[in-house]
């Protein structure tokens, strides 16, 4: 497997642990939503681990994601909201056939699929498909897009903190920076884990050799080359979906990119990508140059893993 330069601050995940909520006692006995545990295979985002208030999975396959209270929930929500009723619409009906009806039920096809909100704990959780639930041993990478991660209409406050921020990372020379990574070893039946500080020191040489390190498959039947090609057909598949809309200016969004780490075959791999975190998701008229740009950057980069690009 392909070893990337950076800290020493990765992190080794054993397939068998099952970590549960810190605050296990309310989930265990909320109705309808039995045996609640912390996402075991969230890699990037707000972690129980990190003293925050993290995500949860359930045994059904759903995950359930903590909304940011105010502005910020009325975005994510709305987002999937939106997307949720065009997916629903009965296409005979005059609204499905608008473009943006169109727009948003071609984007239902890159989002998780959502289910509602509930409260649990007295905390407000989205009811999202759990991506991972189908995978047995699943790879993952978190990678924020974008050549700036703040919409114009914030605050000064806001904007300032997070120039500092894109400078101290490839956001601002890249347009994406990785946030979070996983990657399976079969001899160890462990994961491999990249932590917040790891992302956080790669550079513009270190970031193509942290990709090809999660295109680097363990199985000798799979290449690179196989996880790589279809990453790029899933980014140019968003890219054309983004060239093509006007509704939203996707600021600090992320793709989710996962494939089973046990495949013993191509074909087997299921790599799927999602568009997720839409907390910075600002209603548009114009093309979101700062996204569709921060797109083709990764994709040009993941094709150079592989000398395509």
């Amino acid at each position: 497997m392909a070893q990337v330069e950076g800290p020493a601050c990765d992190a080794v995940v054993s397939t068998s642990s099952s970590p549960s909520s810190p605050l296990e006692g309310p989930w265990d006995t909320c109705p309808g939503a039995p045996g609640l545990t912390a996402a075991p295979h969230q890699i990037a985002g707000h972690l129980f681990s990190h003293g925050k208030v993290g995500s949860l999975v359930c045994d059904s396959g759903f995950f359930y994601k903590p909304l940011q209270a105010g502005p910020r929930e009325e975005r994510e929500r709305g987002l999937y909201e939106a997307v949720k009723a065009s997916a629903e619409a009965d296409s005979d009906e005059e609204e499905a056939t608008t473009t943006s009806s169109s727009l948003l039920r071609d984007l239902s096809g890159f989002v998780p699929a959502f289910y509602g909100v509930l409260e649990m704990g007295g905390i407000t959780y989205m009811k999202l498909e759990d991506v991972c639930k189908r995978y047995d041993r699943p790879c993952l990478i978190d990678v924020k897009i974008g050549y700036q991660t703040w919409c114009p209409r914030e605050t000064e406050e806001h904007i300032s903190r997070r120039i500092v921020k894109d400078r101290q990372t490839t956001t601002k020379t890249l347009g994406f920076k990785v946030c979070g990574m996983q990657v399976y070893d079969p001899q160890a039946d462990t994961y491999w884990r990249a932590t917040k500080s790891w992302c956080k020191a790669l550079d513009a040489a270190s970031v193509q050799r942290a990709l090809a390190r999660f295109c680097d498959h363990p199985s000798q039947n799979v290449g690179s080359s196989d996880i790589c090609l279809g990453l790029v057909s899933r980014l140019q598949d968003l890219e054309r979906w983004s060239e093509a809309q006007r509704l939203y200016h996707f600021y600090s969004a992320s793709v989710l990119v996962v494939y089973e780490g046990s495949a013993s075959a191509p074909e087997d791999l299921n790599l799927n990508l999602k568009l997720i975190d839409f907390a910075h998701a600002h209603p548009a008229i114009t093309r979101d140059d700062n996204f569709v740009s921060g797109l083709a950057s990764l994709r040009a980069t993941v094709q150079g893993v592989i000398g395509e690009g």
